[in-house]
């Protein structure tokens, strides 16, 4: 590669490594693989935020590329920590939220919801501060791009502010719905809610192409004045995957990340439930946690009678936990049937493919994950509220794996599309004909 032909891109997202998470692999990635394709990323982030996992071996990926990080100011981090002391004064054993319900009475902590009464998301005050560092990092390395990426969307407000002032080109990299996610939608305040649609429709106006992680999302932008979009789903990066090695013994799922207001597993926790009290190979099955657990998850294990079924891992480092994961038998995904769930792939479900573990989905039936793991003939795909369905499905794998029968063949040539490094070029495509 001619070195005289690199551009400098400026990505700008909230989290990138030691942050861990699955968009915060999808922007180390590009980060990683760009510059294969003749792009130099720069990025701007912010602080880590108080709570949140990292891992600090995230970072070997990404030695060569200059980070810039502005303080988070999260305000939902700050009333979190804030609140922290209280929330140990309560005597062990009481759980935030009834087990069939998701902590507060709308589904989100209390630091969330006290956030929405005053920004459009914890990311707000961060980027205000955004498109002034970005001149100053402008001037000196000359950036040809911007590219922001979000969730949280004022990530994305930053990136068209700040690809204005510079005079580039902007791409919008949506992994999440903007119109279609209740948590930026306020529909007991139409003024607010009216607020938040217009800066979705000036951020996709303003890009030159929007980059999104699913078609539904994709079909979103255009309707909210994005000249073009493109879709480009996450992925894996196959030099960080084990390989499927399930372990003997009886039936394990493992789940990796954590559950929250889009992740809720109670109808999955209850489809547990029926398939170890119908007994049979089922009686014995294990499930492995891996990441951060809630007082409402590990309060909806214990009532219904799973305490001695699962295993919490805690937050490991991502190669660890991968390993894991590697030994089960089936990786869980959990996506609530809730409005722009179906839109939703989470980046788990990559990285179950790419090491060939089967997947256990539980979610929207018509989403855009089940449609995969069907195209991919990787698992199976129960819809979200059928508590029947999970039990039968964890009851047949039980059985098979008893018989010695794994019968798992998923359809290479879908998976492979989902490889990071292709992904990048695809990316680096992009950039080279918005900026010519």
């Amino acid at each position: 590669m001619n070195p005289t032909r690199i551009k400098n891109l400026l990505i700008i997202a909230y989290e990138f490594p030691p942050s861990a998470g699955g968009g915060v692999q999808r922007v180390a990635k590009l980060a990683r693989y760009l510059p294969e394709s003749g792009w130099q990323p720069y990025v701007l982030t912010a602080t880590p935020i108080w709570g949140r996992p990292t891992d600090e071996s995230l970072l070997d990926q990404l030695i060569g590329v200059q980070v810039r990080r502005l303080p988070n100011r999260n305000p939902s981090a700050a009333l979190a920590r804030l609140f922290a002391p209280v929330k140990a004064l309560r005597p062990s054993g009481e759980h935030a939220g009834s087990a069939g319900s998701a902590p507060g009475a709308t589904g989100m902590p209390l630091s969330t919801r006290v956030v929405r009464r005053f920004w459009l998301d914890s990311a707000a005050l961060w980027a205000r501060r955004v498109p002034t560092a970005a001149c100053e990092m402008h001037r000196g390395v000359g950036f040809s791009a911007v590219l922001a990426s979000g969730p949280p969307h004022s990530t994305l407000i930053a990136g068209a502010r700040a690809a204005k002032v510079l005079g580039v080109p902007f791409i919008a990299d949506m992994r999440d719905p903007w119109a279609g996610n209740p948590g930026y939608r306020w529909p007991g305040s139409p003024v607010r809610d009216r607020r938040s649609l217009s800066l979705e429709r000036d951020v996709m106006s303003s890009a030159a192409v929007a980059v999104t992680v699913s078609d539904p999302i994709t079909a979103e932008a255009l309707e909210y004045g994005a000249p073009r979009a493109i879709t480009i789903p996450n992925g894996f990066d196959r030099a960080d995957l084990p390989s499927w090695r399930p372990r003997p013994g009886p039936l394990r799922i493992a789940f990796m990340g954590r559950f929250y207001g889009s992740t809720d597993p109670t109808p999955f926790l209850d489809g547990v439930a029926l398939a170890v009290r119908r007994g049979g190979a089922a009686a014995n099955l294990v499930i492995d946690m891996l990441g951060q657990m809630s007082e409402f998850v590990t309060g909806a294990v214990e009532s219904r009678g799973l305490k001695e079924h699962v295993i919490y891992h805690g937050f490991l480092p991502h190669r660890a936990a991968l390993e894991i994961v590697s030994g089960a038998d089936a990786g869980l995904v959990a996506l609530t049937d809730r409005p722009g769930a179906e839109a939703n792939y989470t980046g788990k479900l990559f990285e179950y493919l790419g090491m060939g573990l089967p997947v256990l989905l539980v979610g929207p039936a018509n989403g855009v994950a089940a449609k995969l793991v069907r195209e991919a003939k990787a698992g199976l795909a129960v819809p979200y509220s059928d508590v029947e369905g999970v039990a039968k499905a964890l009851q047949d794998m039980a059985a098979a794996k008893a018989a010695g029968e794994h019968r798992h063949a998923p359809v290479e040539s879908v998976i492979a599309r989902f490889d990071r490094r292709e992904q990048a070029r695809l990316v680096a495509g992009l950039l080279d004909e918005v900026v010519s």
